[in-house]
Protein backbone atom coordinates (compact mmCIF):
# COMPACT_ATOMS: atom_id res chain seq x y z
CA UNK A 1 0.00 0.00 0.00
CA UNK A 2 1.37 3.44 -1.31
CA UNK A 3 0.48 6.46 1.21
CA UNK A 4 1.17 9.80 0.04
CA UNK A 5 0.47 13.21 2.08
CA UNK A 6 0.52 16.41 0.88
CA UNK A 7 1.81 18.96 3.70
CA UNK A 8 2.98 22.31 4.49
CA UNK A 9 2.68 25.04 6.83
CA UNK A 10 1.62 27.65 5.05
CA UNK A 11 -1.89 27.99 4.02
CA UNK A 12 -2.99 28.60 0.58
CA UNK A 13 -0.60 26.81 -0.71
CA UNK A 14 -2.64 24.49 -2.98
CA UNK A 15 -2.11 21.63 -0.63
CA UNK A 16 -6.35 20.55 -1.21
CA UNK A 17 -5.71 21.11 -4.94
CA UNK A 18 -2.86 18.95 -5.84
CA UNK A 19 -4.27 16.27 -3.66
CA UNK A 20 -7.63 16.36 -5.09
CA UNK A 21 -5.47 16.07 -8.82
CA UNK A 22 -3.10 13.52 -7.76
CA UNK A 23 -6.01 11.06 -6.31
CA UNK A 24 -8.07 11.92 -9.79
CA UNK A 25 -5.19 10.64 -11.90
CA UNK A 26 -5.08 7.31 -9.48
CA UNK A 27 -8.54 6.78 -9.79
CA UNK A 28 -8.11 6.98 -14.05
CA UNK A 29 -5.49 4.46 -13.75
CA UNK A 30 -7.17 2.10 -11.76
CA UNK A 31 -5.85 2.62 -8.50
CA UNK A 32 -7.89 2.61 -5.22
CA UNK A 33 -7.77 5.72 -3.44
CA UNK A 34 -9.21 7.80 -0.14
CA UNK A 35 -8.88 11.58 0.29
CA UNK A 36 -8.70 12.34 4.21
CA UNK A 37 -9.12 15.99 4.39
CA UNK A 38 -8.03 16.80 7.29
CA UNK A 39 -7.89 21.12 7.81
CA UNK A 40 -10.54 23.04 9.32
CA UNK A 41 -12.36 24.58 5.93
CA UNK A 42 -12.46 20.68 4.34
CA UNK A 43 -12.57 21.88 1.03
CA UNK A 44 -12.09 18.67 -0.63
CA UNK A 45 -15.68 18.30 0.74
CA UNK A 46 -17.27 20.93 -0.33
CA UNK A 47 -15.70 20.44 -3.90
CA UNK A 48 -17.38 16.85 -3.72
CA UNK A 49 -21.00 18.10 -2.96
CA UNK A 50 -21.17 21.17 -5.23
CA UNK A 51 -19.86 18.30 -7.61
CA UNK A 52 -22.31 16.34 -7.34
CA UNK A 53 -25.20 19.13 -6.71
CA UNK A 54 -24.02 19.98 -10.35
CA UNK A 55 -24.35 16.79 -11.30
CA UNK A 56 -21.04 15.96 -12.11
CA UNK A 57 -18.83 13.21 -11.02
CA UNK A 58 -16.26 13.87 -8.46
CA UNK A 59 -13.54 10.80 -9.08
CA UNK A 60 -12.69 10.59 -5.56
CA UNK A 61 -15.18 10.13 -2.50
CA UNK A 62 -13.05 12.31 0.30
CA UNK A 63 -13.69 12.17 4.00
CA UNK A 64 -12.78 14.58 7.31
Amino acid sequence: MLVLSVVHTKGGGAKTTSAVYLATAAVRRGLSVIVLDAVPQGSALLWADAAERAGHVFAVDPTS
